[in-house]
């Protein structure tokens, strides 16, 4: 199975586009058949590490949306699905992460082994995380784009 480990070069999320989500945009049913169909083409692999996921509880894969990044129009376009491993998924969400973190639902270990997982990844493909300046994770502008629509926070 090919892998695609520079989904984890993928910066977290404006604060704009927190709570605007694929899930929530298309409903649950849509949400599920998407997530089955990559669940498919993954065949219980993470599509960033490769590791075999074997679909028990606490080991499943999970989906995750990839983005275009128009900085010029502020607009993250989901261009695909995949499925991810836990560990490469929370990598993504470092933000997330880092909350979690600070209100005590996970301890320093599992941020650390989270972090070191995808750093691993990454460093073995030459490549790094990227991320947003400050200035723009903060910017209200942000749109997410998705079936031809645009989402986002009314201010």
């Amino acid at each position: 199975m090919d892998t695609k480990p520079e989904v984890l070069t993928q910066t977290i999320l404006p604060f704009a586009l927190h709570g605007i989500n694929p899930r929530t945009i298309m409903g649950q049913y849509k949400w599920n058949k998407i997530k089955k169909e990559a669940q498919s083409i993954a065949n219980h692999h993470c599509q960033a590490c490769g590791r075999y996921v074997e679909h028990i509880p606490g080991d499943w894969l999970e989906c995750h949306e990839e983005y275009n990044i128009d900085m010029k129009n502020h607009v993250f376009s989901i261009k695909n699905f995949i499925c991810l491993c836990k560990e490469c998924h929370n990598y993504i969400h470092q933000g997330r992460l880092r909350m979690l973190l600070l209100d005590g639902t996970i301890d320093e270990e599992y941020y650390n082994k989270i972090i070191s997982h995808g750093e691993s990844i990454l460093k073995e493909h030459g490549l790094s995380k990227k991320d947003l300046p400050k200035d723009e994770i903060e910017n209200p502008e942000w749109k997410l784009e998705y079936d031809g629509y645009l989402y986002f926070k009314e201010t």
